[in-house]
């Protein structure tokens, strides 16, 4: 009688650690598969932000090959050269492709110096230059050795691209004139003249008062190059002059694809 009782108590004993080593290697293995399940999130995660960093990378790397190369005009000058389809745009410093993205802040300082009050430059009251570009006096700002801007801005505006230019982009040839809607200023070379430019600016003294970014934004001029018949945000450095016979071809291929 003892000793079935002693087996029978064995029995319950070990039927009741099976259950309890059952109960825990399930609890192990749920716990393993929710730890993979979390490292299977963060690399997916990780690859994820990776597929959309190059994708940016891409996207960057397409939108400078449609544009011509920008050279920052060095020693407080730009030189032109004749027989050349030349621009100069003064702008938010081009450190990448975000300078296209960042928000800019438009003051006209002969027109904020002059206000009472003043709140802010308005895109129609930046819209405005010089006849003659080259002769800009370097003035604006409110800290310190700013000069005060003398000469008053007129109403511009960019070329209307319907020439043989075909660049709608910048201004006129040999006019300084700023843009509210494209927030930079540009200059359209003539010949071979100079274009006087500071190297950097930032707070004081701007091309002809007129600061395209803001005061806590570092500026530069910027010069390109361009075939004819195009324009810098649609040609490449590798493309070549467009002939008269080259625009009636597209002119042709247009006419046939609306007729298609």
């Amino acid at each position: 009688m003892t000793s079935a009782l002693l087996s029978l108590t064995l029995f319950a004993l070990c039927t009741v650690a099976d259950s309890k080593v059952q109960q825990a290697s399930q609890s192990v293995s749920i716990g393993s598969s929710a730890v993979l399940a979390d490292v299977g999130k963060h690399d997916a995660g990780i690859i994820r932000r990776e597929a959309a960093s190059e994708l940016e990378e891409k996207v960057e790397r397409k939108v400078a090959a449609k544009e011509v190369s920008w050279e920052t005009c060095e020693n407080g000058a730009c030189k032109c050269a004749s027989r050349r389809r030349m621009v100069i745009r003064y702008q938010r410093e081009r450190k990448s492709m975000a300078y296209r993205t960042q928000t800019n802040t438009l003051t006209n300082w002969h027109f904020r110096s002059r206000a009472r009050p003043y709140s802010s430059t308005s895109v129609a009251e930046f819209s405005k230059g010089f006849k003659n570009g080259t002769k800009l006096q370097m003035c604006g700002g409110d800290a310190s050795w700013s000069k005060d801007c003398l000469a008053q801005p007129e109403a511009c505006s960019f070329d209307d691209g319907t020439g043989a230019d075909k660049n709608k982009y910048d201004a006129k040839a040999g006019e300084y004139c700023c843009s509210g809607s494209m927030e930079y200023c540009s200059y359209k070379c003539e010949s071979d003249e100079t274009f006087t430019c500071p190297s950097l600016t930032v707070d004081i003294n701007f091309p002809g008062g007129m600061d395209p970014a803001g005061g806590d934004v570092p500026k530069k001029c910027y010069m390109a190059q361009y075939p004819h018949g195009m324009n810098p945000e649609s040609a490449t450095d590798a493309d070549k002059d467009v002939t008269k016979e080259a625009e009636e071809v597209t002119k042709k291929t247009e006419e046939v694809t609306k007729e298609a």
